[in-house]
């Protein structure tokens, strides 16, 4: 009498199983997910290879199946990422930046090309155009029929030595959408090291005169607003014009404003083995204060409040919006701002963001915590058209 060996899995089904899975072990590692995650992924990744084997695996029971161990799974890694007061999808964002800022520059900088390769097209009822400044560019987004005299000008973020990338142009389609379908105007800067400090403040208020001289835009009617460097710019333009007696904007809008280059804030050090973007591994941690990779600040004063906004006075500046994130290593850039413009009677508002990533905004609508800092940046900006 023989016994009848059990069916072995076929190599077909093997290896959809594997691309089945793939997405759930690639997630439970960049959330860093608590252990019981990976157990229940494993579980049934196991189950069905034994579901395999039974006789009822066929017509519609294996797609029963399939969902059944997959949705368990899911369930299983959504349950175990390890914050829960942090949304599922920031947590994988910030795993996925962790693991990309950890890769040889070589790698990073292939990576920002392939993204950076798609065509942007202005939205339909946009329309883009392209002004040369002395030294630099600028990107003015106008909606098509609209008649207000309402302007934002943006500076993009980069460490000063990236350039414009398709993702602030998203950014200006939704400053316009929010501002009342404004212009928008995006700085197109020149670049560290090439260009050194303060070549790009200086582009900056290029910028800003061909807004008000050239086209005519009055202050009271117009937003800068900034990330990371570009927040740097938008700060260091504020206390440029004000020092020199000249008209402020309506308001300023800074998300995560690299503002402190000389890394003495506090947050360089509590944060530094949290930040996703910046940060360093336990290991290398040694008490030393952690920023931004930069030569930028090299033989000057990094506490120029010029080049570094964060020892700035902000005496009589005009409302400020400022957005960070709890575990980015600039935490304390936005708070050391905050704090002076407080001190001086500005009506300042900063908004930390719990487990979020250095300029998280980016996100746009796929991170719900992105969502509602865009919803707050309109808010913010609706205050100023009704000034």
């Amino acid at each position: 009498m023989q016994i009848a060996a059990k069916p072995r899995p076929h190599l077909l089904f093997i290896v959809l199983m594997l691309l089945i899975y793939l997405p759930v072990f690639f997630a439970l590692a960049m959330l860093r997910a608590l252990w019981f995650g990976w157990v229940i992924a494993l579980f049934t990744f196991c189950a069905l290879f034994w579901m395999h084997s039974r006789s009822f695996w066929h017509s519609w029971r294996m797609i029963a199946c399939f969902l059944s161990a997959y949705l368990v799974a899911f369930g299983g890694m959504y349950a175990a990422r390890p914050d829960w007061n942090v949304s599922f999808s920031a947590q994988l964002s910030g795993g996925i930046i962790r693991t990309f800022t950890g890769l040889p520059k070589e790698e990073q900088t292939l990576g920002k090309q392939l993204l950076g390769q798609r065509s942007w097209t202005a939205p339909e009822g946009y329309t883009l155009q392209v002004v040369q400044l002395p030294h630099a560019k600028l990107e003015l987004l106008t909606k098509n029929g609209a008649q207000n005299r309402r302007a934002l000008l943006q500076l993009h973020g980069g460490a000063f030595v990236e350039g414009l990338y398709d993702l602030y142009r998203d950014f200006a389609v939704r400053y316009s959408q929010l501002y009342g379908d404004c212009l928008v105007a995006t700085l197109d800067y020149r670049l560290a090291p090439v260009y050194p400090y303060p070549c790009q403040q200086d582009d900056t208020m290029d910028a800003w005169q061909y807004l008000t001289d050239t086209l005519g835009y009055s202050p009271n009617n117009l937003i800068v607003a900034g990330d990371s460097a570009g927040g740097n710019l938008a700060l260091s333009l504020g206390l440029r014009l004000r020092d020199s007696g000249l008209p402020l904007p309506i308001g300023f809008v800074c998300m995560s404003p690299w503002a402190d280059l000389s890394n003495s804030g506090s947050s360089h050090q509590y944060n530094a083995t949290l930040d996703p973007s910046f940060g360093i591994d336990e290991k290398d941690n040694h008490g030393q204060p952690v920023g931004v990779n930069s030569t930028y600040a090299d033989g000057l004063n990094a506490k120029d409040p010029y080049l570094s906004p964060s020892f700035g006075n902000y005496q009589a500046f005009p409302p400020m919006l400022l957005q960070a994130g709890s575990v980015e290593v600039l935490l304390s850039d936005s708070e050391m701002v905050y704090d002076n413009a407080r001190a001086n009677g500005v009506d300042a508002r900063l908004t930390v963001y719990k487990g979020m990533f250095h300029v998280f905004q980016g996100a746009m609508d796929l991170v719900p915590e992105s969502k509602l800092a865009w919803a707050e940046i309109g808010t913010f900006l609706k205050a100023r058209m009704a000034e």
